[in-house]
C-alpha cells in the first residue's frame, strides 16, 4: 500500500521565477524559489541521493504576476 503522495504547486511569475509549495494531504511542507534552469535540475531530482525524479502528475502548474512569499531563487521556507 502506499501512504500519502507530496503534491507540488508551481507557479511561474513574470519575474521568471518557479514557486514550488509542497503538501501533504493538505498541509503545507517547503516553499522553494527557482530560475527555471534551475527548477528543471530540481524536477530532475538526484536519484543517486534518493531524491525524485519528480513524477509530472503530481504539478500542479499555475502562472502568476507575482508572489508575496519575499524569498528569491535558492532560498526556501518551511511551512508557508
Amino acid at each position: 500500500m502506499e501512504g500519502p503522495r507530496m503534491v507540488f504547486s508551481v507557479t511561474r511569475t513574470d519575474d521568471g521565477l518557479v514557486h514550488v509549495q509542497n503538501t501533504v494531504m493538505g498541509l503545507r511542507g517547503q516553499h522553494h524559489v527557482h530560475t527555471a534552469e534551475e527548477f528543471g535540475r530540481w524536477a530532475d531530482g538526484a536519484p543517486d541521493r534518493g531524491i525524485g525524479p519528480v513524477d509530472l502528475c503530481d504539478i500542479q502548474e499555475l502562472r502568476a504576476a507575482a508572489c508575496d512569499c519575499g524569498l528569491a531563487a535558492g532560498e526556501m521556507r518551511t511551512g508557508r
